[in-house]
């Protein structure tokens, strides 16, 4: 999934995808008005709402008029979005997805143990405790601050005082194996 606002970002196509992963798995393109006026306006974007892999939506009416707290909304609750996805991949607008999301979810996820996150890329199974943690920490976002990466951990801490779960992390070097800084934001659910 990737998520356009304020057309800030560039649009990049997904590189070294699958023939699988292209009749399977859809690549969702979450962009605001303002986007979506330039994007026509370039001929980017015609009456089929695709470009290339993504398929583009247009949100309104979000209750932000600041950017980074509109794309929250998304990249943090893809889960009350998509109801019925199991797997989801986030990335970032800056990032460019240049490997397959089934080779992705095949690698292990190792912990960190870092209290500052780079939360650019999210790869989730949405399952109950999942969801819950993400719904806390849109919270935090939303009654705290934009930053993301500052709430995650105080999240964390809540629900692992209660339940035997917790976050796994990439390292920065692993993560750079599967996206590249480009300038964009992503989900890719199956």
């Amino acid at each position: 999934m990737i998520s356009l606002a304020g057309n800030y970002d560039l649009l990049q196509q997904p590189q070294n995808i699958s023939e699988a992963v292209r009749k399977n798995i859809p690549f969702y393109m979450f962009i605001d008005e303002e986007t979506e006026a330039y994007m026509k306006n370039s001929s980017i974007l015609d009456s089929s709402k695709r470009v290339g892999l993504w398929r583009i939506v247009v949100v309104h009416n979000i209750p932000y008029s600041d950017a980074r707290r509109k794309g929250k909304v998304l990249k943090l609750l893809l889960h009350r979005i998509f109801p019925n996805v199991q797997y989801s991949i986030w990335i970032d607008g800056k990032l460019q997805l240049v490997k397959d999301p089934y080779l992705i979810l095949e690698r292990p996820k190792l912990p960190i143990t870092s209290d500052v996150p780079e939360g650019c890329t999210i790869i989730r199974e949405h399952i109950p405790i999942t969801n819950l943690f993400t719904c806390l920490w849109f919270n935090e976002v939303d009654h705290f601050t934009s930053r993301d990466q500052l709430s995650l951990f105080t999240v964390r801490d809540k629900i692992r005082a209660r339940v035997d779960w917790s976050v796994n992390m990439f390292l920065d070097c692993e993560r750079r194996n599967f996206v590249k800084q480009v300038c964009i934001s992503c989900c890719i659910l199956w």
